[in-house]
């Protein structure tokens, strides 16, 4: 099992928590928590483990990116399946006896439906617009109840001599390394299955400005995936550069003819219409209705303006100055 951590201090006792109730006898996990120089507690909460878990081990990522880590514990680790998971992660109890008889040699991963959560007011509106299909864009290994093979999956279990042959995870990228993987494996004719029987609760960002930046950063790196994989993009990975773009021209045009002012605000107000039908599925009271608007607002207009970016200013490779303390 291995963990990328960087400054998860607030949910990794949660997440190793899930770990030591697994139905497995312990001993049977390899659990490495990789820590990207973290500056709050989360190595010490890590080690205060060590008495439960047999095979925990803590180990330095000096590359601080998630990449990084999950490559120096798949050199690290010696059982022929591993789990690539983060510290904001809660596994269902039989989280890997379900999947390690799932796993077959055709297929190089497999992984369980991820299922966003809040532990607060704020994240749990983040986490429920992130639920729905305005959220998540249809996101087959968030939005979808049936078994088979997917594009892409979140928190899986993989087979590590095929992670080693595809040339583990891209350490240049600082969002998208599990896409930009995933893409790899398919073209090199391996099968990700999909188990929504089992589902993965993964906290989210717990304020807005993080929500944004995290979009962003994904956003602006879906080109640099793309191009290097030479596979198409998917319509919702487009959908919200368009809205942007949309939204931003019609912005600019009215101060040259004030009657596109009109265009653009019937765009705002389509987007809370629809996030208001969205909305009122969630169950949640009206009261939060303003914030949840501005919550898919934020996911849309992040990763619209994120992709716009990346196609004005090519990515190149990772910086270590864009990396957040939450991988």
């Amino acid at each position: 099992m291995l963990i990328a951590v960087r400054n998860e201090g607030k949910h990794l006792a949660r997440t190793l928590e899930s770990v030591c109730a697994q139905d497995c006898p312990l001993h049977w996990l390899d659990v490495l928590v990789l820590d990207g120089n973290s500056s709050d507690d989360t190595v010490a909460i890590a080690e205060g483990f060590a008495t439960r878990l047999p095979h925990l081990r803590v180990v330095n990522n000096p590359g601080l990116l998630s990449a990084a880590a999950w490559n120096l514990g798949l050199g690290l680790a010696t059982a022929p399946l591993v789990s690539i998971l983060s510290g904001h992660a809660l596994l269902p109890v039989d989280y890997f006896s379900f999947l390690l008889k799932e796993a077959t040699p055709a297929r190089a991963g497999v992984g369980a439906k991820a299922v966003p959560h809040g532990d607060d007011e704020r994240s749990a509106l983040i986490a429920s617009a992130f639920s729905g299909l305005l959220g998540n864009g249809g996101a087959s290994f968030m939005a979808s109840n049936r078994s088979g093979p997917v594009e892409s999956i979140a928190f899986g279990c993989y087979w590590r001599h095929i992670l080693q042959k595809a040339g583990g995870f891209d350490e240049r990228i600082v969002r998208g390394q599990d896409w930009d993987l995933n893409l790899r494996l398919r073209a090199q004719g391996y099968e990700l299955w999909y188990f929504p029987q089992r589902e993965i609760q993964y906290f989210t960002r717990s304020n807005f400005r993080a929500l944004w930046q995290r979009q962003y950063l994904a956003g602006k790196w879906k080109r640099y995936i793309h191009e290097k994989s030479r596979k198409p993009f998917l319509k919702r990975h487009l959908l919200p550069a368009f809205f942007v773009a949309g939204l931003g021209t019609s912005v600019l045009a009215a101060l040259a003819w004030p009657p596109a002012g009109f265009i653009a605000a019937c765009i705002v107000l389509t987007h809370q219409a629809v996030s208001m039908w969205q909305f009122q599925k969630t169950g949640l009271p009206w009261r939060l209705a303003p914030s949840f608007w501005w919550a898919v607002w934020l996911i849309h207009t992040g990763y619209g303006a994120g992709m716009i970016t990346g196609f004005a200013v090519p990515i190149r490779q990772a910086s270590k100055n864009s990396v957040s303390t939450r991988q």
